[in-house]
């Protein structure tokens, strides 16, 4: 369900770009038969571990494509829903997949990001969870001003949606 709410996005952007950033768009989708499909959308046959596997093993093969910063964005979406990762992994994982949250130059799904960092309770201290997320708070928003500069509506809409997920920690 997910994979297709970051579809129905992607199509609404695109339908609101001008016709050489639609190329773009599409390009940054990643492609339907990436073996990292099979295994996400697959809970009941493989674990957070070998999602675990293949990110470490499989996505530093798909660096510097296109889809690369939204195929990533998926891998923790599905990580978390699917495979239930903040339920059963060690916080030490956990924390693995927050540095690497934090390493991106943005992720727009705050809640995703608020949920990872709130699991690592007792693992960290309540004042370097606050860190992180003000962090990732400022870091969405400077990139939502920057990027969305020519489609109001968008930004705006993504804006509110990360004031609001900010203001209910």
């Amino acid at each position: 369900m997910k994979y297709l709410s970051f579809l129905l996005i992607l199509f609404l952007v695109s339908q609101s770009c001008k016709p050489n950033q639609t190329t773009q768009i599409q390009d940054e989708i990643p492609p339907a038969d990436l073996p990292f499909f099979k295994v996400a959308l697959k809970p009941s046959q493989y674990t957070w571990q070998d999602m675990d596997q293949w990110y470490k093993e499989e996505l530093p093969k798909h660096k510097g494509k296109a889809y690369y910063d939204n195929l990533q964005a998926q891998f923790f979406s599905y990580l978390m829903h699917a495979h239930k990762f903040l339920e059963k992994a060690d916080q030490a994982s956990i924390a693995f997949y927050v540095a690497e949250i934090q390493d991106r130059p943005y992720l727009l799904d705050y809640p995703l990001v608020l949920a990872y960092v709130e699991a690592l309770e007792g693992y960290w201290s309540v004042e370097k969870r606050a860190t992180v997320l003000q962090q990732e708070y400022d870091k969405n928003l400077q990139y939502l001003t920057t990027h969305f500069a020519d489609n109001l509506p968008l930004r705006e809409q993504k804006l509110a949606a990360l004031q609001a997920a900010f203001q209910s920690q």
